[in-house]
C-alpha cells in the first residue's frame, strides 16, 4: 500500500510543479493557487485508483495477457527447463 501512496504523491507533486511552471513561463498569468491544488487532488484521485488496481490484481492481469505465473499450483516457484544449444559431447 505504501508503494501506491508514494507513487500517487509523486505524480501529484510533479503535476503541481509542471502546472506552476506553465503558469509562470508559458501562460504568463497568475491563477489562484486554489485551482492548482484542486486540480492536484483530481490528478491524485485519478492516479490512485489505477495504481491501486494494478498492485492488487498484478497476477490476474498477467493471466489476462497470457503471461504464465511464476509459481506452480502448489505455490512453489516453477523451475524453468534447461535447453542445450551446444554440440553434443558424445
Amino acid at each position: 500500500m505504501e508503494n501506491v501512496v508514494l507513487l500517487t504523491i509523486t505524480i501529484s507533486v510533479l503535476f503541481i510543479v509542471v502546472k506552476v511552471m506553465e503558469m509562470r513561463f508559458v501562460d504568463r498569468e497568475e491563477k489562484p493557487l486554489k485551482f492548482v491544488v484542486r486540480d492536484a487532488f483530481i490528478v491524485a484521485g485519478c492516479a490512485f485508483l489505477p495504481i491501486l488496481g494494478y498492485f492488487q490484481f498484478k497476477e490476474h492481469i498477467s493471466e489476462w495477457f497470457g503471461i504464465p505465473a511464476a509459481t506452480g499450483n502448489s505455490g512453489l516457484p516453477v523451475k524453468t527447463p534447461e535447453i542445450f544449444t551446444d554440440t553434443p559431447a558424445f
